[in-house]
């Protein structure tokens, strides 16, 4: 398959037609404006424009060639050209971001009864605001007391926004954006859904908001080319949702499942984009729900994955399936924790019928598996694979995938869950370069296969051997003696992430050095014709410059001037990855070192959907003195860095100023030996500089301000998962994050952060947390900064200056955190708050094995707040309170009695 077929915005769903005559009373300014609409034979291209009468309101079908590709052969077309058309707009809605809209939806839903119709959405902020507890539900349209039945939202692509903002509690209370509980012939079409603060987390305070749920009993349900931005889920059906499509929607930084259907009928998920999910990417479950009863003879049947691109799982698989008759097709799934494709029972032993009928076919599985390392700070969780078959399942057919460079087996049967299973086929499929067997088949405890029949794969380069059987739990095998098939010897597939994969712990400092230049060659891009104007594609010229410089290495100067890059067929692709970019520089041999001539030298790139500079498992080079930006405005992200460093060592980035980027301004990615030093990044789509599984790397004397999301995120998953070490970052400043923290570490050990300022910051200035539990923040320092919040966020849930929250900590007890000489105000709440660090299972009495916390100013009503936490040793002394009231360290008796040993001031 093709991974991430085109991102770009499709045409505008919605045109202006002239039905009637209209008078001056019937135009009115418009607060939105619609690009190349018709109205009475003018073309509008932008500004504001008259409101039409709402019969003047028309929608495009969806084009032929949308249901021509392949799996969509068979999805309902709705004709919407012949629905009548309401807008919100008429109806009250602002779309401003801060006023509640339901209202105004509510009255658009009943002016198209009794028969039904289309809801137009311009292009604008709709929010929704969240229903006090005990209620779940943001909105919960009704025609009376019915659900909604041929009502269809159709808005303007990532412009027209739904808006919840998720509420501050600790409580495990799941809450829902639009529950559409029962509809029926119900479509939601070119809209985003996004949800506010960052909630990244798969076990957090209160569990985050779902943007739209399905409830129980909805059916004829079409989502077509919609964004579901952050949240707990994107979608969700709980139970005996039918006849449903999702279709090329795009899905990105959940807390849990991006796509989830549970006990559904005649389900297809197709021509989806899924992006750093929080758990699984989609998941068919035929499953068990608390509290409510599922004739499951009946439902969790005809489930299919076709078409899609998962990139991502923080905890969870890329693909997971259970029930009867199912297709999983041409699927690209790529950098998951756990199995790339899973097929299971998902029984929770209320006795489920097996999964059966299943067919595997035709997907491309790459790097899955990837937290199964010796390394890791689980309990359990040692094997994995790129497809893993396990439980109670029929007919099971694996055939014709490729399983590519995963941390465990290519394929797993069984191994660790027990298997009972009729019949599975293994044909056709390219296994190569996985860490573990390229099939493994040794099904533990009450296990049995019937039979199992292996034939016609290519095996290559598996670290662990090409097959691995246990006999005894397998009635009837061909070929008779698999252990005989060999691996052949044809090239494996290239892994770019191959070398930090299998790189040992560091174990002392090392970072990068000083830039040095001197005696090589110097290329000018203008010689390469390069015209810098702003208007012109640079690319090909750069590309050439690059070609042209000798194996030794080269300094590319890029003078002032604005060179306008535009992606190049051919050269935007880059091995083992499904994200693309604009300038790809990869080279083993001498250093390449971009240098600029200060602001005055500006690289500008045309797509928002791919990165734009990209160095891939390269070996030294720098990039200073210049701009790099994105054109246009931000308008959502699409996690796409204008610097993207991956797979490679001694890489300096010096003297840069960053704005505009679709994601973070710089991503770091299971690199060695990185600098970022004296850059200034702001307005970013997500963060400022995202660290991802990166050893040795200073960042230093940075500005980074207005981004959406963390300055600064430190986390253990990136193209591999592999705990971050030895990392300082002093001396910066950050101020103004929307709504995430200053600097986040999310995983790693061997940190210091010291000397920095960061201020007004939407969550907290800096967090101590666990995303996901695989590698969790062991070994931090926080030295001599000076960090203030600003006003108060009604929509936070870490309350301190410093906050320390969600710490499971795991197999061994080494979390140690130090807290020394920093200024810390927060006028609304503690200066350091610890909140809610137990241990995930009884491995470890605690959490946190030593909390100090000593020689710092606080200006706070509470210097330190505990709660609901268990600690091995807390020292708290030599600090300095200053506040007209309150408590210097704040607990409960009982949270005094999970401390074993403590030194109090």
């Amino acid at each position: 398959m093709t991974p991430f077929p085109s991102m770009e915005a499709p045409p505008p769903p919605v045109v202006l037609t002239q039905n009637r005559p209209c008078t001056p009373a019937t135009f009115r300014p418009l607060r939105w404006s619609l690009p190349g609409f018709v109205a009475a034979g003018i073309l509008f291209l932008g500004g504001h424009l008259p409101a039409l009468a709402q019969e003047s309101l028309s929608v495009k079908n969806l084009p032929a060639s949308f249901y021509d590709r392949p799996g969509l052969e068979n999805m309902p077309r709705i004709n919407y050209e012949d629905m009548r058309v309401v807008s919100v707009r008429d109806h009250g809605a602002l779309g401003d971001g801060i006023t509640d809209d339901k209202a105004a939806f509510d009255r658009a839903i009943s002016t198209l009864q009794p028969e039904g119709g289309i809801v137009f959405v311009p292009a604008g902020r709709y929010y929704f605001a969240s229903a006090p507890l005990p209620q779940r539900h943001g909105w919960t349209p009704r025609v009376g007391l019915k659900p909604l039945a041929n009502i269809h939202f159709v808005g303007e692509g990532d412009p027209s926004e739904i808006l919840f903002r998720h509420p501050a509690s600790d409580t495990d209370t799941v809450f829902y954006g639009w529950h559409l509980d029962g509809a029926t012939r119900l479509s939601l079409r070119d809209l985003r859904f996004v949800v506010e603060p960052l909630l990244q987390m798969r076990w957090a305070p209160g569990t985050g908001i779902t943007s739209v749920n399905l409830g129980g009993k909805a059916g004829d349900i079409q989502i077509v080319r919609v964004s579901f931005e952050q949240g707990r889920m994107g979608v969700v059906s709980w139970n005996e949702g039918e006849r449903l499509w999702i279709v090329d929607c795009d899905v990105r930084n959940t807390s849990a499942d991006s796509i989830h259907v549970r006990n559904g009928n005649d389900v297809t998920v197709a021509w989806c984009r899924i992006e750093n999910s929080g758990d699984d990417g989609v998941a068919l479950w035929m499953a068990t729900n608390d509290n409510q009863r599922v004739d499951y003879s009946l439902w969790g049947r005809n489930y299919r994955a076709l078409h899609n691109t998962v990139i991502g799982t923080r905890w969870g698989r890329g693909i997971g399936v259970s029930g009867k008759n199912i297709e999983v097709r041409d699927n690209w799934v790529e950098g998951t924790v756990f199995p790339g494709i899973l097929v299971m029972d998902h029984d929770k032993g209320e006795g489920l019928p097996p999964s059966e009928d299943v067919l595997v076919g035709n997907n491309t599985v790459i790097r899955a598996g990837l937290v199964v390392r010796p390394d890791n700070n689980l309990v359990g969780y040692n094997t994995s694979a790129g497809i893993l078959v396990a439980e109670d399942t029929g007919t099971t057919r694996l055939v014709g995938n490729r399983i590519l460079s995963g941390q465990g087996e290519g394929v797993g049967l069984g191994y660790p869950f027990p298997l009972r299973n009729r019949r599975i086929e293994i044909a056709g499929n390219e296994i190569a370069g996985n860490l573990g067997e390229a099939i493994r088949a040794t099904p533990t405890r009450d296990s049995r296969i019937e039979s199992l029949d292996i034939h016609d794969n290519r095996l290559s380069g598996n670290a662990g051997g090409a097959i691995r059987v246990g006999m005894d739990k397998i009635a009837a095998m061909s070929p008779p003696n698999p252990g005989a098939i060999l691996q052949d010897n044809e090239p494996v597939p290239e892994d770019v992430f191959a070398r930090p994969r299998r790189a040992p712990d560091e174990t002392r400092w090392a970072l990068p050095a000083a830039v040095n230049t001197g005696g090589l060659p110097q290329i000018n891009v203008r010689d390469h014709g390069a015209r810098g104007d702003g208007l012109h594609n640079d690319l090909p010229a750069f590309l050439d410059a690059i070609a042209a410089a000798p194996a030794d290495g080269a300094v590319i100067h890029v003078p002032a001037g604005t060179w306008r890059l535009v992606p190049q067929s051919g050269a935007e692709d880059a091995p083992g990855t499904a994200i693309r970019q604009h300038l790809l520089i990869r080279r083993s041999s001498g250093p390449l070192h971009f240098v600029g001539d200060g602001n005055d030298t500006r690289i500008v790139f045309s797509s928002r959907s791919r990165q734009g500079i990209r160095f891939l498992d390269t070996d030294g080079g720098s990039i200073q003195n210049m701009t790099l930006r994105y054109e246009g405005e931000v308008s959502g992200p699409r996690n796409r860095a204008a610097l993207d460093v991956s797979a490679s060592r001694d890489i300096v980035l010096q003297n840069l100023t960053i704005t505009h980027s679709s994601g973070p301004g710089i991503l770091l990615d299971s690199s060695d030996r990185v600098a970022v030093r004296d850059s200034r990044i702001s307005a970013c789509a997500t963060e400022g500089i995202r660290l991802l599984a990166s050893r040795q790397v200073e960042i230093t004397r940075c500005d980074i301000r207005d981004t959406t999301r963390t300055g600064i995120l430190v986390f253990w998953l990136g193209g591999i998962a592999r705990e971050p070490q030895y990392l300082k970052i002093h001396d910066n400043k950050i101020a103004a994050s929307e709504y995430g923290a200053g600097i986040g570490l999310a995983g790693g050990t061997e940190i210091e952060v010291s000397g920095n300022t960061i201020s007004d910051c939407g969550l907290t200035g800096i967090a101590i947390y666990e995303q996901a539990r695989a590698f969790n923040a062991r070994k931090v320092r926080i030295l001599d900064n000076t960090i203030s919040t600003g006003a108060p966020n009604p929509w936070t849930y870490a309350r301190g200056a410093v906050s320390i929250y969600t710490i499971f900590g795991g197999k061994t007890l080494a979390t140690d955190y130090m807290l020394r000489g920093n200024q810390l105000t927060n006028p609304h709440g503690p200066a350091i708050w610890v909140s809610s660090c137990k241990p995930s299972r009884q491995q470890n009495p605690h959490a946190i094995k030593s909390l100090r916390i000593t020689g710092n100013h606080f200006t706070a009503p509470v210097g330190v707040e505990i709660a609901d936490s268990l600690i091995e040793s807390l020292v708290v002394t030599g600090n300095a309170f200053t506040s007209g009231a309150g408590n210097f360290v704040k607990m409960t008796a009982a949270q005094r009695a999970g401390i074993l040993n403590a030194k109090l001031q």
